[in-house]
């Protein structure tokens, strides 16, 4: 539920209570479903895989990993993303 995640970033005091939930709501959401869909379609495949189809399921899985990584980075440096102080 990424609105709930969204409401708890707020609430740890990640996000500031004055964030545009409307604008940012869409953007994650869309971000962390293809991340979802991805492991989902990484996990019901990887059964019934041969070691090397695992090991190229792992390098393809990597990768979609760092273009998560990447898309979340933008996320986290165009919206006002902070790490409060008891966290740090």
């Amino acid at each position: 539920n990424v609105h709930a995640l969204l409401d708890d970033a707020v609430t740890l005091g990640f996000l500031p209570d004055d964030v545009d939930r409307e604008t940012l709501l869409p953007i994650l959401s869309d971000v962390l479903n293809q991340a979802r869909i991805v492991a989902d379609d990484h996990h019901h495949n990887i059964a019934k895989s041969s070691s090397s189809e695992t090991y190229a399921a792992v390098k393809r899985r990597r990768k979609e990993f760092i273009a998560v990584s990447n898309e979340l980075n933008e996320i986290f440096f165009r919206y006002p993303f902070a790490v409060p102080e008891y966290f740090a």
